[in-house]
Formats: structure tokens, C-alpha cells, sequence
């Protein structure tokens, strides 16, 4: 047995509404994800450095810490993905915003789990195939 295809994927959930954490915690492990959750930005940096999830979803709107700036400060020591989600920064002009922070997705509130659930398959995928691309000879 493959010992890489045995471990769950850890997923760090970030939004100030425990309802949303809870939901989400429940349907990503419904699915075979490993997920822990934290409920403000801080929160959120603490436990991206504790527990090295493999991708990480935040809000934007969190106290202590904005979700722009947690992408920011993710992305200035890994290449962990990361989705950002809102239901109050939906133009356009936020989502070149949230990219320019490092954001390799995003998605609003309300949303279908399973387009979620895409977009995560989808970088832990590439994130996957980046990890495994041959060395060029």
C-alpha cells in the first residue's frame, strides 16, 4: 500500500461564523479530509504555523487579522494554496486584489459545497503534480 495515498490531506478552515467552520469541517471530512478550523485571523496564523495544513480556505472579513493579509503572510513562506471566500468582496476589482496577495482561488458566500470542493481537489491536485514533475534533464 502506498503510504502517500493513506494520509488525509489537511485543510485549515478560517471564518468568524462557527456555523460556516462547522459546516465546512463536516462536509470536507465527509469527503476524507483532515480539517481544523480557527475563528479570527490570528487564530488562523497560529494554526497554519502549529499544524501545516495542505491548503488553507479563509474568509476575509476576520477579526484581528484581515484574510488579504493572511493569504500574504502564507504565501511569503510556502506555496500552501490557498481559496479565499466572501460574501462582501464580490467585484472584480477584490478578486484581482485577493491574487495579488497570492489567493489561488476564490469564491463567494453563498456557495454550492461541491464547487468548494472542486476548487480544493483541483489544487491539491496541482500542488500533487508539482510535488512529483520529473526533473528536467
Amino acid at each position: 500500500m502506498d503510504t502517500q495515498e493513506s494520509v488525509k490531506k489537511k485543510i485549515l478552515v478560517v471564518d468568524d461564523e462557527v456555523k460556516i467552520c462547522k459546516m465546512l469541517k463536516t462536509f470536507l471530512e465527509s469527503e476524507g479530509f483532515e480539517t481544523v478550523t480557527a475563528g479570527d485571523g490570528q487564530m488562523a496564523l497560529q494554526k497554519y504555523d502549529d499544524e501545516k495544513p495542505d491548503l488553507v480556505i479563509t474568509d476575509l472579513l476576520l477579526p484581528k487579522v484581515h484574510g488579504f493579509e493572511i493569504c500574504h503572510r502564507i504565501k511569503e513562506k510556502s506555496a500552501t494554496p490557498v481559496i479565499l471566500m466572501t460574501a462582501v468582496y464580490t467585484q472584480t476589482k477584490y478578486k484581482i486584489e485577493g491574487k495579488g496577495h497570492g489567493a489561488d482561488d476564490y469564491i463567494i458566500k453563498p456557495f454550492n459545497p461541491e464547487e468548494l470542493l472542486s476548487k480544493v481537489k483541483k489544487l491539491l491536485e496541482g500542488v500533487a503534480e508539482g510535488a512529483q514533475a520529473p526533473a528536467s534533464e
